[in-house]
C-alpha cells in the first residue's frame, strides 16, 4: 500500500480529493475520510495496486488532486501524478490498431474541420503509447493532456489553417510503445493524413460545375427553400457581395443569364 504525501508549498490548509482519471481497476484509492467531501493539506493519500488479474505489460494510470469545492476564493490548478506498473512475465505479442486507418479531407482556405481516432489494441488490452505529427495544420489532442496514453482511446483530430494555400498536404500520425520493457513493445503504427485544400470556384458558379447558368440559380433556391446542398463556397454562391447566399443571388444571377444585367461580383470590392 504505497502512500503519497499532499502539501501546499506555503504551508496552508486547502482543501482537495482525490480520483484516478482513467479509473483503472488496479489502482485503488484510500482516502483520510471517506465520509467527508474533502481532505486538507498537509496529508497523506494511500493507495493499494491490485495485479494479479493483470497479463504481463505496462500500466499507466494517474492520480488527480483537485479542488472539490465550487469557491471562487480558492482556486489552484488541478496536480496530475502518473502511476505506471510494470507486470513481469514472459513477453507478449502486442497489436495496436486505429479506426480509421487513414483520413482524406477535402477544405477551403480558411476552413477547419474535426474528427477523431481511435486507437486500440486488437485483443481489448490496456496497451500504453505515445503519439506525433508534424504538420502545423494537424493538431492531434488526447483526452488528457498527459503522456502516455492507453488503450482504447479516441484521439482528437483538428485539422485546418486559415494561411494555407490551394494545393494538397501530407502529414501522418505515428503511434508508439511508450515504453522499452519487452513485455509490452508493438510495432509503430502509421497512420496517413491527406488534406486537399481546393480554390474557390468562380463567382457565380454555385455548383461547380465550371460554367454559369439557370442550374446555378436552381442550387441556390434549393439551398434556401428544400434544404439542399451549400454552395461549394461562399464567395462562389454570393454574387452580389453581401456576404450572405440568399434568395437575392438567385435573383442577381436570372438578372444576368436571361436579362443582361450586371456580371456575378461585378460591384464587389
Amino acid at each position: 500500500m504505497p502512500g503519497k504525501w499532499i502539501y501546499e508549498e506555503h504551508g496552508y490548509s486547502v482543501p482537495y480529493w482525490v480520483e484516478t482519471a482513467g479509473g483503472s481497476n488496479w489502482l485503488h484509492m484510500h482516502l483520510p475520510d471517506t465520509l467527508n467531501p474533502s481532505c486538507y493539506t498537509p496529508d497523506s493519500v494511500y493507495f493499494d495496486i491490485y495485479a494479479g488479474e493483470l497479463t504481463p505489460g505496462v500500466y499507466v494510470d494517474s492520480i488527480i488532486i483537485f479542488n472539490p469545492l465550487d469557491d471562487d476564493t480558492l482556486q489552484y490548478n488541478d496536480v496530475c501524478v502518473p502511476v505506471s506498473i510494470t507486470v513481469e512475465g514472459e513477453p507478449t505479442d502486442y497489436i495496436v490498431q486505429t479506426m480509421p486507418t487513414s483520413f482524406d479531407f477535402t477544405l477551403y482556405p480558411g476552413e477547419f474541420t474535426f474528427d477523431s481516432l481511435n486507437v486500440y489494441e486488437q485483443f481489448g488490452r490496456s496497451v500504453s503509447f505515445v503519439f506525433s505529427n508534424n504538420q502545423p495544420w494537424l493538431s492531434v489532442d488526447a483526452p488528457y493532456p498527459w503522456p502516455p496514453s492507453t488503450t482504447p482511446t479516441l484521439l482528437t483530430l483538428l485539422v485546418g489553417d486559415s494561411l494555407l494555400e490551394p494545393g494538397t498536404y501530407v502529414d501522418t500520425i505515428t503511434i508508439e510503445s511508450a515504453t522499452g520493457k519487452d513485455t509490452i513493445l508493438f510495432p509503430t503504427v502509421i497512420v496517413p493524413v491527406n488534406l486537399v485544400v481546393e480554390d474557390y470556384s468562380d463567382c457565380g458558379d454555385v455548383d461547380g460545375s465550371g460554367v454559369i447558368e439557370i442550374s446555378d440559380v436552381v442550387y441556390i433556391v434549393n439551398y434556401i427553400f428544400k434544404s439542399g446542398g451549400a454552395p461549394r463556397d461562399l464567395y462562389g454562391g454570393d454574387v452580389n457581395c453581401d456576404e450572405i447566399p440568399d434568395v437575392s443571388d438567385a435573383v442577381y444571377l436570372t438578372s444576368y443569364i436571361f436579362l443582361g444585367g450586371p456580371e456575378p461580383c461585378a460591384n464587389c470590392p
